[in-house]
């Protein structure tokens, strides 16, 4: 009976552990495709005599480049993402805007908030304009392996290409709930067979082994320094997935992640660099392509499909990451009201932004079109993924410093050394820049100069509109004498408006322009808070304010950044106490939009972002799809604004 010694039964725990390994395989088709599929081109760019002509495929190049590998990835992945970062999660929720999100909650006010919050949009723009390259790399190179099956196969190595990625975005919109379960499996034989094929390899020259020492990092940098800084930008490909660990932290939680590194992942990884390395010490022609050199000829086509299929997961896994990112910057309001469509009933993570499908499509075609390979492209990429890195590490040290204590503030020492090997590899990364490091570069900026400018328009408008507010006690007093009479009207009206505003412009609009009013009115304010999720307990309030022209309903309405805002379903319990259900289902939602005009009068800066912000107004879909509103019973109430 009840009251034992808390002891879990056999049963209990192999069921636990059952599900355990049950999510660690589902993150491993999530989670690790990008970072998993690196072996298909990182020690091969790091070989590569047009990006770095120095470089030589003798011992000590070949196994210094092999120990750079390994312990990047133990210092970048394990310690630095795996036993740190990943330990800041906000509710659950990671990546760098939640990340943000966690460290400005404390910080209401005050420069030190305000640069936070701007080097975590410089972060989300660097990494949306590293999402680009993935798909494209990745494809690339693993279609390349064609190349080993029949050297007449190259010209159709980037058509292919561009099949696959143009029928991987035109499936976007049905959505992953289906095939998603074959991603795991998917992944782990991939991990498992990429895993042997570095075993096999390693005991044809098992002295490659001694990569595994940092010694030969150290003996590769004294005896060729600049060589081998210049190899650290090919390097960094092995962990640009890093990101994408606690990027999807809110999917899987921490112990699915770590155990499919710990225990499949990083072991796999680990075999399959020091494979090459021993193929590249045994044959150094192989260096063109280590990766598929390592397969026996007969083996070269069944593995060029799991690649394929690979980097198709790899590829999903940045496209769902990009979803969710512009998802949160939304909610944040960092960018307008973009089109988003739910695809999975069960899980509301799980969604569709068509505009963004189409921008990632159009860019991911054009790298491919102008990069033609797997070694062109390892150029452009690594220089916005080591920046993403490097200011999530700096913004954990300032959390771990911030909250103090002599355990935190060690951990903020140490990750002031990692944050010095990511600046190390970014440093390497911008001697890219002429050679495509550009491109993510330029699409970074244009991100930020958007989402900067959208957010700050964003401010200045409520400001404006709040400095002379409107009370709702005020403004029903007005009504109640005003000349000619405002009439009461049977019906129930709902004011969807923004928490900051007092008397919604719907309302005093319609008072004004049509001199009427529905008898029971709702006003309905919508604040998004700087956390991932709110809990149905704490949803929503219900006030009642007394006015001159009688009792008017408040209800303060609170999602997390990560909510789902389908107000219909939210205010049905919250409204009961005052409305019956038949009243509820005949209400007209009211809601206001807003038309914008340039200040003629303003400096031309300031005109030149407010053409900036009505331009990006205009990607935004009207506010009945954003909060799946009735169409047959909303009401948009129109006005002109010109911008502050």
């Amino acid at each position: 009976m009840g009251g034992g010694t808390g002891t879990a039964s056999p049963g209990a725990s192999q069921h636990r552990t059952g599900r355990r390994s049950i999510a660690a395989i589902a993150a491993l088709g999530v989670v690790f495709g990008d970072i998993g599929t690196s072996p298909l081109y990182a020690f091969r760019a790091a070989l590569d005599p047009t990006a770095n002509p120095a470089v030589e495929r003798s011992a000590v190049p070949v196994l210094g480049l092999a120990s750079l590998i390994v312990w990047a990835i133990v210092l970048v992945v394990l310690i630095q993402y795996v036993a740190f970062i990943m330990r800041a999660d906000n509710d659950g929720e990671g990546g760098v805007m939640a990340l943000v999100s966690l460290i400005v909650k404390g910080r209401r006010h005050g420069r030190g908030r305000r640069a936070l919050v701007v080097l975590g949009v410089l972060g989300a723009s660097l990494f949306l304009g590293d999402s680009l390259i993935t798909p494209a790399i990745s494809v690339l190179s693993a279609v390349e392996g064609l190349e080993q099956v029949d050297p007449a196969l190259v010209p159709w190595v980037v058509p292919l290409s561009l099949v696959i990625v143009v029928s991987l975005f035109a499936l976007q919109r049905l959505g992953t709930t289906i095939v998603a379960g074959l991603f795991g499996p998917v992944m782990l034989l991939w991990f498992g067979t990429i895993g042997v094929l570095g075993v096999v390899s390693i005991a044809a020259h098992p002295a490659v082994l001694g990569a595994l020492s940092p010694t030969y990092a150290v003996r590769f940098f004294a005896q060729d320094p600049f060589t081998a800084f210049v190899a650290l930008g090919a390097v960094v490909l092995a962990v640009t997935g890093a990101e994408a660990l606690y990027a999807d932290l809110g999917h899987f939680g921490a112990a699915p992640i770590r155990s499919a590194w710990l225990v499949i992942v990083f072991p796999a990884l680990v075999a399959n660099y020091l494979g090459q390395a021993s193929l590249v010490l045994r044959s150094p022609a192989a260096g063109g392509n280590p990766f598929y050199g390592m397969l026996p000829a007969g083996w070269v086509l069944p593995m060029v499909a799991l690649a394929t299929l690979a980097t198709i997961i790899a590829s999903q896994a940045v496209i769902s990451g990009t979803f969710s990112l512009v998802r949160q910057a939304i909610r944040l309001e960092y960018l307008p009201r973009l089109n988003i469509q739910h695809t999975s009933d069960q899980d509301l993570g799980r969604v569709y932004l068509p505009m963004v499908n189409a921008a990632l499509a159009v860019g991911v075609v054009i790298l491919i079109v102008a990069f033609e390979s797997s070694t062109g492209l390892a150029g452009a990429y690594g220089i916005a993924v080591t920046g993403t890195m490097s200011i999530t590490a700096m913004l954990f040290l300032f959390h771990a410093w911030s909250r103090g204590g002599p355990r935190n503030r060690l951990v903020a020492a140490a990750m002031a050394v990692l944050l010095l090997v990511d600046l190390s590899f970014l440093s390497a990364n911008l001697l890219k820049i002429p050679s495509g490091g550009w491109v993510p570069l330029v699409v970074a900026a244009c991100v930020f100069a958007v989402m900067a400018n959208w957010h700050s328009g964003r401010r200045r408008i409520r400001e404006s509109m709040t400095a002379r507010p409107v009370t709702l006690g005020s403004f029903f007093d007005h009504i109640s004498r005003a000349q000619p009479p405002v009439q009461r009207v049977p019906g129930v009206a709902l004011f969807v408006t923004r928490a900051e505003e007092s008397t919604p412009w719907a309302m005093r609009a319609m008072a004004e322009q049509l001199l009427a009013l529905p008898r029971d009115v709702v006003v309905i304010t919508v604040a998004v808070l700087e956390v991932p999720h709110v809990g149905p307990e704490d949803r929503g309030e219900l006030v009642v304010h007394a006015t001159g022209g009688g009792p008017v309903s408040v209800l303060q309405l609170r999602f997390g950044f990560n909510d789902h805002q389908a107000l219909p379903l939210t205010i049905q319990r919250l409204l009961t106490p005052i409305l019956s259900t038949s009243e509820l289902q005949r209400a007209s939602y009211v809601v206001s939009t807003f038309t914008f005009e340039v200040d003629e009068g303003a400096t031309r800066q300031r005109q030149w972002r407010q053409q900036l912000y009505i331009w990006t107004s205009k990607w935004g879909v009207d506010p009945i799809r954003y909060h799946d509103l009735p169409p047959n019973r909303t009401i948009l109430m129109g006005h002109s604004m010109q911008l502050p």
